[in-house]
């Protein structure tokens, strides 16, 4: 019995001193415990796209995540890198709900979404992204009614429509886009009416029609952009009348003209009198 008492007593005695260590460490009433080491959310959010396969740039203002099978919910990462300015989506299994993560990024400035399932929905998303300079839309579903959205994107500098179906009514959208340089569209719904479209753009300086249904009427047109530099036209109906209207631009420093029903006759002649036809001719 005096063996059991005594081992009563050497817990007891424990159980005493433990509950004095417990009420010594616990915070006073209001008091917030210490932190330690608080995570770094920044650099978390980075580990977490890297596993993703992400590769960032040295700066970090980067981030290509081209090719990668990323879905919709890893986008929410991208949310805390206020600071990045190019973003590399192309060829992902990405959608419009993905893009929705992307409307605080207000310093991104380079955005490529080649062959992606975006749509005009998505677009939506990226009206607050004022600060756009280059936008890839080459191979996504977008359209000419699509266009409406980027039409607060003042700063939009290059703009990639290819593959896409757009229409004369999608570039009147595109009027108020002072800063656009550099412009590729496609499309047989693009006819001369949307050339005339395109004549409001003031820095347009590089321009690509592929598979359009312009004429001779719609070089009449491109022929008022003082501005344009380089042109390439390919799978288009332009014959030898528009050869006076191509003469009209000798601002020109680069022309191709593939596919069209423009005869050899008429080509040596532009060959003669316009040097930017002898170096642009593939």
């Amino acid at each position: 019995m005096r063996t059991e008492s005594k081992c009563l007593l050497m817990v007891v005695t424990l159980l005493v001193f433990s509950g004095c260590d417990a009420a010594n460490m616990a915070p006073a009433p209001g008091e917030q415990p210490a932190v330690t080491d608080a995570p770094n959310t920044e650099k978390e959010t980075r580990a977490a796209i890297k596993e993703l396969g992400g590769s960032f740039s040295p700066d970090n203002k980067g981030l290509d995540l081209k090719s990668l099978q990323i879905t919709n919910a890893d986008l929410k990462h991208l949310q805390g890198l206020t600071d990045l300015q190019f973003l590399d989506l192309n060829d992902t299994p990405i959608t419009d709900e993905g893009l929705e993560h992307l409307k605080g990024l207000t310093n991104l400035r380079d955005l490529y979404l080649n062959d992606t399932a975006i749509t005009n929905a998505g677009l939506e998303h990226l009206k607050g992204l004022t600060g756009l300079r280059t936008l890839r839309l080459f191979g996504t579903q977008v359209n000419g009614e699509g266009l409406e959205h980027l039409k607060g994107l003042t700063g939009l500098r290059s703009l990639n429509l290819k593959g896409l179906s757009m229409s004369d009514a999608g570039l009147e959208h595109l009027k108020g886009l002072a800063s656009l340089n550099t412009l590729y569209i496609s499309g047989d719904q693009v006819t001369d009416a949307g050339m005339a479209h395109l004549t409001g753009l003031p820095s347009l300086n590089t321009l690509t029609l592929i598979g359009t249904l312009i004429t001779d009427a719609g070089l009449e047109q491109l022929a008022g952009i003082s501005t344009l530099h380089f042109l390439y036209i390919d799978d288009t109906s332009i014959t030898d009348d528009g050869l006076q209207y191509l003469k009209a631009m000798p601002q020109l420093k680069r022309l191709t003209l593939d596919n069209t029903q423009m005869t050899d006759a008429s080509r040596d002649e532009l060959k003669a009198t316009l040097p930017a036809y002898a170096k642009g001719r593939r």
